[in-house]
């Protein structure tokens, strides 16, 4: 099983995500499913 993204990149990773969801690339379930798993 993977481990939670390092500190250093979990923010760039949130922005990344949230900037997906906001452009409709992936849908608000996926979105707070993923941002849960990461830590956001």
């Amino acid at each position: 099983m993977r481990s939670a993204a390092p500190t250093a990149g979990k923010e760039e990773l949130l922005a990344k995500l949230e900037e997906r969801f906001i452009l409709g690339e992936i849908s608000e379930e996926a979105y707070k499913e993923l941002k849960q798993r990461y830590g956001g």
